[in-house]
């Protein structure tokens, strides 16, 4: 496959492009700085943009199987609108270049986003303790839903 991965510079990111490159798919990085990504790989293609920069976008996507988003900011309760438009412009791309795989890692529900009203699924009690998932498992979580079909067209949710 041909995965794109947004936020590929990021701690869950460069697992993630590991895991993809070491399980044979090839993979499109999109980074805003071209030193945040140190790996080489034949199978590794970096692009350098913004996440407004069309033309960027469509050049990262154009024949991908599939995109994974692992962008974060810096609040979970403050989206910027870098990442918000960012998002939207990314799905357009993926639209107009007629891929319909994408996965977008969220911290919807974490932290100080936890209110009851943001909870999912059927159980309404609050998870206690201190529960921790490892980037690692996360970034394996990612390849796995992109990769299956059983997952095409469904919302899955890692709740931790």
């Amino acid at each position: 496959m041909k995965i794109v991965i947004f936020g590929a510079s990021g701690r869950t990111g460069k697992l993630l492009v590991s895991m993809c490159i070491q399980a044979g798919h090839h993979v499109v990085a999109y980074v805003r700085n071209q030193d945040s990504i140190v790996k080489k790989h034949e199978n590794l293609h970096i692009v350098v943009g913004q996440l407004n920069e069309i033309d960027k976008l469509r050049n990262a996507i154009s024949g991908a199987d599939a995109c994974i988003s692992t962008l974060g900011g810096s609040s979970l309760t403050k989206p910027t609108l870098e990442f918000t438009q960012g998002v939207r412009n990314v799905i357009q791309v993926m639209e107009d270049e007629k891929v319909n795989r994408f996965v977008y890692m969220s911290s919807l529900g974490v932290g100080e986003s936890s209110a009851p009203s943001l909870r999912h699924g059927t159980r309404n009690e609050a998870i206690k303790g201190n529960l921790r998932v490892s980037r690692l498992d996360v970034a394996k979580f990612l390849l796995e839903q992109v990769t299956d079909n059983q997952f095409s067209k469904k919302s899955v949710w890692l709740i931790v």
